[in-house]
């Protein structure tokens, strides 16, 4: 590349932004296109929130993806596939956003069930990588158990446990 000219970042890898589109456009496919809603940010990061049907009482299920900060004001919205986010996450949390729910129906095919295996384990997560896409995926224990969840999944059945954090893993 330095044939061409300076080269400025010498970490980036185009192969990198084409597989980042892919998993952007399966998750986002996965929950059928979701409306995101900007609920805070920080000196690095903006956060957009997707609250998801519920029937839980005492416990609210949302989508969470984090971005680079950007200028848009809070209570802005977005379509999830024009965020490119950083860490994306399916939580279920006490806390209340005053975000309309939305529906998806789940996948039970694709991408949805691309197997997960477990690379490391303790008393509060499982993390998990994936053949496929290089992507580390983080299920934390709700009971505080080391073996809560099992050595191999799927994609979908990790996102569906709603304590689930996905980051690139380059």
């Amino acid at each position: 590349m330095s044939r061409y000219g300076y080269v400025f970042d010498e970490t980036y890898n185009p192969m990198h932004e084409e597989t980042k589109s892919t998993v952007f456009k399966t998750i986002n496919s996965y929950f059928d296109n979701p409306i995101f809603t900007k609920v805070k940010e920080n000196q690095t990061h903006s956060i957009y929130m997707a609250k998801m049907d519920c029937l839980l009482t005492n416990e609210y299920r949302y989508i969470i993806a984090t971005v680079t900060k950007n200028d848009n004001p809070i209570n802005s919205t977005c379509d999830l596939a024009k965020l490119s986010w950083d860490s994306f996450q399916t939580r279920s949390i006490p806390d209340y956003y005053d975000i309309r729910p939305q529906r998806y129906t789940p996948k039970k095919s694709g991408d949805a069930l691309s197997p997960i295996n477990m690379s490391n384990r303790d008393e509060k997560q499982t993390t998990y990588g994936m053949e496929k896409y290089p992507l580390k995926i983080t299920v934390l224990h709700k009971k505080e158990g080391k073996y809560e969840y099992p050595d191999r999944a799927t994609l979908g059945a990790s996102l569906e446990t709603y304590q689930t954090i996905i980051t690139f893993d380059f």
